[in-house]
């Protein structure tokens, strides 16, 4: 008897719709007085007033009676089962909307990405003209690098030779200072000319002229070497500075370059050329003193195989 009742009461649920949505389902009460706090139930979702229904344990859900009536027949796992199945479909509710929102937000990514595929040929005949000014870049800079290495081993080579000028001038100012001290003893032994020295004194004092023009012109080409030497440290220094900078820029124009950066790498190489040169210039110019040095060493050994050029060391001051 209490499963045949059960059953008129599911019928009776499943049969019973609300009128027009404001009327209690049971008692068909108007729910639209202040005074009735209607809601809808929890399991057959129809609008059930304060008298129906009941509240939920510990939630402010309702439950009409004949669910409740219904309820009370049934197990009390199958009951757990069906709550839990209730709270999997509200989950499932919330993870629909929240695929709804991630297919609208992905559908905008494709919009977006569409609008990106279509400017991909034009990116792409940028990125190749990027691609022939770098390799025409590299050569520049593979060229520049070689002539810095040319330019270092003549660097090198310019050292070793103002050593060598060096050694000379310290072995040179040695002979000086012990001719000068020779001649000051003879001026302390004898403060007179022979008549017979007068040709030769004359001939010292010829000889000593052109000995303080040759110091003046060794000095003068002992700094103009020191100066040029500088310059070439400086110019080295500055071209070593400026290769890594374009190695660095060449190095990071492989991503999205843009064509302001080439402007100013080949502005760049446009201006290490150009102290190339001045460079090459430079050591053209030292290289002709260095022949003038050649053709002075010659005249002293000339003057050294000469005995009559050797004038006597009592007459040099």
């Amino acid at each position: 008897m209490d499963t045949e009742s059960s059953l008129e009461d599911t019928s009776t649920i499943e049969n019973t719709s609300p009128k027009s949505g404001k009327n209690c389902k049971i008692c068909h009460q108007s729910l639209h007085s202040p005074d009735d706090n209607s809601s809808s139930c929890l399991i057959c979702s129809q609008n059930v007033c304060e008298s129906c229904s009941t509240l939920r344990d510990n939630s402010r859900k309702r439950q009409c009676n004949k669910c409740v009536k219904f309820l009370n027949f049934l197990p009390v796992n199958l009951i757990k089962d069906l709550s839990s199945e209730l709270l999997t479909n509200s989950e499932l509710l919330k993870k629909h909307e929240n695929i709804q929102k991630e297919i609208q937000q992905n559908k905008q990514k494709l919009h977006d990405m569409d609008e990106e595929a279509k400017k991909i040929p034009e990116k792409k005949i940028i990125i190749d003209t990027l691609k022939v000014e770098l390799a025409e870049n590299i050569k520049k800079i593979h060229e520049i690098t070689i002539e810095i290495k040319t330019l270092t081993n003549e660097n090198t080579e310019l050292e070793c030779f103002i050593n060598e000028k060096e050694e000379k001038i310290g072995k040179l100012t040695q002979e000086l200072e012990k001719i000068k001290s020779e001649v000051q003893e003879c001026k302390k032994n004898s403060n007179f000319i022979p008549p017979d020295c007068g040709e030769v004194y004359r001939e010292n004092e010829e000889l000593k002229a052109r000995l303080k023009e040759i110091e003046k012109e060794h000095m003068t080409y002992t700094q103009q070497m020191i100066e040029a030497l500088e310059l070439l440290k400086v110019q080295l220094y500055r071209e070593k500075t400026e290769n890594s900078e374009l190695k660095m820029i060449v190095e990071s124009s492989h991503g999205d370059e843009t064509f302001e950066a080439l402007e100013v790498e080949k502005a760049k190489a446009r201006e290490l050329q150009e102290e190339l040169k001045i460079a090459k210039r430079q050591l053209e110019l030292m290289r002709g003193s260095r022949i003038e040095d050649k053709e002075l060493e010659e005249l002293d050994k000339d003057n050294i195989d000469d005995p009559s050029g050797k004038p006597c060391k009592c007459l040099i001051y």
